[in-house]
């Protein structure tokens, strides 16, 4: 995976040339949130475990664009 150009030439990754296809489209979030309320049950991850796993990937962007160490959690 690259994000940026300079990432790109600077590491020189070999071509793609073949792809993986993703199964059928998933149902979608809105559909999933109200099939969940309708049968009153708990998402399989709730929204503080959501938070947890998007402040990582956007450390993780920070760090790549930046080019330094980013630590968790982020400032707020």
């Amino acid at each position: 995976m690259g994000f940026w150009s300079s990432t790109m030439q600077e590491v020189h990754p070999r071509p793609k040339t073949t792809w993986t296809m993703c199964g059928p489209a998933a149902q979608t979030d809105a559909a999933y949130f109200l099939d969940r309320l309708d049968a009153n049950r708990d998402s399989e991850i709730n929204a503080v475990e959501a938070a947890h796993g998007t402040e990582v990937l956007l450390a993780a962007y920070r760090s790549a664009a930046n080019r330094e160490l980013v630590t968790v959690p982020l400032a707020r």
